[in-house]
């Protein structure tokens, strides 16, 4: 069978192509259910597709809640302002905002729900970066990073964190990491997935869910 191509590199790397892959709208949902009951702020990374930040508008769960959304890509951030202002037109009750921006410079401590759909590896920079963000923070996150570990200066430094592979690093180590450094304990086993239902060549993703739960 012939390999689905859903764009070309070029236009991988400036757009999200698997908004409505399957897989993807599964890991959504996933994420979707484990939103706290009467949720007041909510933090996402939304690219330019709002998908996400949708379904929160229509979760009993979360019907009066903020909604904050992050771009960091001046590009996608102008392509995601047309969609933005439609679905707040949709719903101009809901107090929503959409920033360009870094989301490691928002305090997290303000949001009872954090999604962050980042769909890098793991490295050191990020590493520093989370802990540092979650730092006192009590609520839920959500976190979506490659699965497959890359070659980063992260792998030559393993020993620091007590880690065996990069694998090891992922599996058990960077769990123990927000357990010990953020007060945050897993709620569900990471999900894997791929977007194969629009190209049999994406990449695995996993997704990684906390909360603070003192």
């Amino acid at each position: 069978m012939a390999t689905k191509e859903l764009c070309k590199y070029e236009e991988r790397v400036k757009v999200f192509c698997y908004e409505k892959a399957v897989e993807k709208q599964t890991a959504r949902e996933i994420v979707l259910s484990h939103i706290p009951k009467n949720c007041k702020k909510v933090l996402t990374l939304s690219a330019e597709n709002f998908k996400f930040e949708n379904m929160v508008l229509n979760s009993r769960h979360s019907k009066n809640a903020v909604i904050d959304s992050y771009e960091y890509d001046k590009d996608i951030y102008k392509e995601g302002v047309k969609n933005f202002k439609k679905l707040k037109k949709e719903n101009k009750e809901r107090v929503m905002n959409f920033f360009l921006g870094d989301i490691y410079k928002v305090d997290f401590k303000l949001y009872n729900f954090i999604n962050l759909d980042l769909c890098g590896t793991f490295t050191i920079e990020f590493i520093n970066r989370i802990i540092a963000s979650l730092q006192g923070f009590k609520g839920t996150i959500f976190i979506t990073l490659t699965k497959n570990p890359r070659n980063t200066l992260l792998r030559k430094n393993l020993d620091v964190y007590g880690a065996k592979s990069m694998e090891d690093f992922r599996d058990n180590v960077f769990p123990k990491i927000l357990k010990d450094n953020c007060n945050l304990d897993m709620i569900i086993e990471p999900v894997t997935y791929a977007n194969k239902s629009l190209n049999n060549k994406a990449s695995h993703m996993i997704l990684f869910g906390f909360k603070n739960v003192a």
